[in-house]
Parts: structure tokens; sequence; C-alpha cells
């Protein structure tokens, strides 16, 4: 991926274990998320992209962004939500709150 997007040259990597296995538990990958993104990153990170494996990533942007979420395979969510720090952002948002940008689809076509 990164010989495609070079800026994630520059990309501060963590591996999660528990981002495939929390995905398979009804009702935890929202908050593991959020635990997680607090955690893990600096406030000067502006962008945080995290990935796995559905059931829990669609009920997790579902509650983040209070809309229901199909994430198909290899679709994301890319949800939006402000704040000085990430506490601060998942607090003011909270569950629901969170802008729903889009549902990024790959293209079939490889274009």
């Amino acid at each position: 991926m990164q010989e495609h997007v070079k800026d994630f040259l520059e990309a501060e990597v963590h591996f999660m274990a528990s981002f495939y296995s929390v995905a398979a538990m009804d009702g935890q990958t929202a908050q593991h998320l959020q635990q997680t993104v607090c955690q893990y990153s600096r406030d000067d990170i502006l962008t945080v992209m995290c990935m796995g494996h559905n059931r829990g990533w669609e009920e997790a942007a579902s509650v983040f962004s209070g809309v229901p979420v199909e994430l198909k395979t290899s679709n994301a969510a890319l949800l939006e939500a402000s704040g000085q720090s990430w506490e601060e952002a998942f607090y003011s948002a909270g569950f629901g709150g969170w802008k729903l940008v889009s549902v990024v689809i790959p293209d079939e076509h490889g274009e």
C-alpha cells in the first residue's frame, strides 16, 4: 500500500490483534476503538485509520454515526468529529454524534 500512497511511509502504525477478536463480540467494538484510539494516538495526529473484520466494524460505524451503516468486503466508513484531543472528540461527539462522511467502496475494476 505504501508504494501507491507515499504519505503512508510517514504513518505511525500499530498492529492491534484485539481489533480482530473484539469485532466478533456483539456490542464491544465501538468502545474498544474509542479506548484504543485515545491510548495510542497523539493530539497532533488528525487522522486515524482503523482496519479490522466485520461484523463489529459495521456495528461500530453505526454506533458512532447514529445511522445504520452497511460495510461489505473492503468497504470503509469515513467518520468525522472534532476536538482539541481524541478524548475531547469522543466525549463531545459521543456515540451517535460522529458525522458519517461516506462509505468508501473500492473500484471493482482497479481504476
